[in-house]
């Protein structure tokens, strides 16, 4: 009886079972779709909380995080900032942080949307809050 690995010896050259590289064009589609489906979304979103915080007490402007699982930050007028916490502790998850913008006329607060039904492990942590203590006073 014959060996069955030695009944076809051209199969090799028939059948090309070397691994080629190539572009998968399919693949290439499928993540530029993707990419444009999220640069969509964080586009409307962006637009739907420039609206929301446009009511906003002393709100100067924003540095909006591009999906809701990331807290954005916000820049506040330092006149009206404790008006501004309230109305914003209303409708988000506020930072307990302040800290001075580099332009130095506008303080800074991160915000994160309010999620129902979602606690723990899933919600947008802050940064630990600084303490400082200054010398001589």
């Amino acid at each position: 009886m014959k060996a069955i690995q030695h009944e076809m010896p051209v199969v090799g050259d028939a059948f090309n079972l070397a691994p080629e590289k190539g572009i998968d064009i399919d693949r290439q589609l499928r993540d530029e779709r993707v990419q444009l489906a999220r640069e969509c979304s964080a586009r409307e979103y962006a637009a739907k909380m420039q609206r929301q915080l446009a009511e906003c007490p002393g709100f100067v402007g924003a540095d909006i995080a591009p999906s809701e699982q990331s807290a954005s930050r916000l820049m506040l007028d330092p006149r009206l900032v404790l008006d501004a916490v309230g109305w914003l502790k209303r409708r988000f998850r506020v930072s307990d942080a302040l800290e001075l913008h580099s332009t130095g006329n506008a303080l800074c607060v991160e915000i994160a949307p309010r999620r129902r039904g979602q606690t723990g492990k899933r919600q947008v942590r802050f940064g630990k809050v600084e303490q400082f203590k200054f010398e001589g006073l």
